[in-house]
């Protein structure tokens, strides 16, 4: 009898410890959590911490303490930064470490995904926070996971304006503009062609831009063509500074018969006179004069995406003065130095 209490006892006990333990891991995390919660993350990071210690395959832990170097990070990371270092990247780094590890023994914790892509992003490693991404939808098939794949690839890419034309209320097409963009997606180059009456090309101009090195920054070179002198011509390059994709747009197109708005952005720089359709726009320089008569209202046809494609131009009596046409290609920009 003495023998089987004695079994029972420690049965008792080792139950007893076990729930010890138990309940210690998910005090250390609750306080994890308080902890995050509050933005304190050092002592974050101590109580998730001490939790794996006590249970090192909880994926909870983990993510917790993951997300508490990510918020390490962010605070460490100066405004305007361009690059990490120091507590900032060790942070993420430790943040990624543990992300990972979640994933390991929790694979269907869509949050691990989502954070890792983020931290990945963090550090410049766009094609990874992309790949972990793709293992978490393949995982968990979870549709956020699929939008924010979505959202990183689109960051990779630029659309950008290739190709506009204008036509002739008759349908014979004015004048047509091509643009050109190097591998990092800065425009270097248009060649804009004017048509005769009957729509056969006339004569064409071509202007270029030549970059140093430094991003973005570019001396605008015209054409040759109309300057009396080598030296009249290099007066008139300007120095300018770009951002990747379409810069130097071609906006309208005027004649004797015509007056055609081909801007490709006026609908977003002139909110103010846009309809309640978002598709039509007013010209405060309309005019009616026997001179010249010039185009006053503007109506846009817009791709699945977002990206104008067609204008139709009207004079105030609601004639219309001309249509335009545009197209525009995805590019993938490469690193400068890669």
């Amino acid at each position: 009898m003495g023998r089987r209490l004695s079994g029972l006892f420690l049965v008792l006990a080792l139950a007893l410890a076990a729930c010890g333990g138990q309940g210690s891991w998910q005090e250390q995390y609750d306080l994890g959590v308080q902890y995050l919660s509050e933005g304190n993350y050092e002592e974050a990071i101590l109580a998730f911490t001490a939790a794996i210690e006590i249970d090192p395959n909880q994926a909870e832990a983990y993510l917790g303490r993951g997300d508490a170097f990510i918020g390490k990070a962010e605070a460490a990371t100066p405004e305007g930064a361009e690059a990490l270092e120091g507590e900032a990247l060790s942070a993420y780094e430790s943040a990624l470490a543990d992300l990972l590890r979640a994933i390991d023994l929790a694979p269907l914790t869509v949050q691990a995904y989502e954070r890792a892509a983020q931290v990945y992003a963090a550090l410049g490693y766009l094609d990874a926070a992309i790949a972990i991404l793709e293992r978490g939808i393949e995982a968990t098939g979870d549709a956020g996971l699929q939008a924010a794949l979505e959202g990183w690839k689109r960051e990779q890419t630029l659309t950008v304006l290739t190709y506009q034309a204008a036509y002739r209320p008759d349908g014979t097409l004015c004048a047509f503009q091509y643009y050109d963009y190097n591998e990092q997606g800065y425009q270097i180059r248009t060649e804009f062609t004017h048509c005769d009456e009957t729509g056969a090309a006339e004569s064409t101009y071509i202007d270029q831009w030549e970059y140093d090195g430094e991003p973005g920054h570019c001396w605008h070179i015209p054409d040759r063509q109309g300057y009396d002198s080598e030296e009249a011509w290099r007066a008139e390059w300007q120095e300018e500074w770009h951002e990747p994709g379409t810069h130097d747009y071609w906006t309208s197109s005027t004649g004797g018969d015509y007056s055609i708005c081909v801007d490709p952005l006026l609908y977003k720089d002139t909110r103010e006179s846009v309809s309640e359709t978002g598709d039509v726009l007013s010209n405060e320089n309309a005019s009616e004069s026997e001179s010249q008569r010039r185009w006053a209202t503007a109506v846009y046809t817009f791709d699945e995406v977002g990206h104008p494609v067609a204008i139709t131009s009207y004079y105030e009596d609601g004639t219309i003065s001309g249509t335009a046409v545009l197209e525009w290609t995805v590019i993938e920009p490469v690193e400068e130095g890669t």
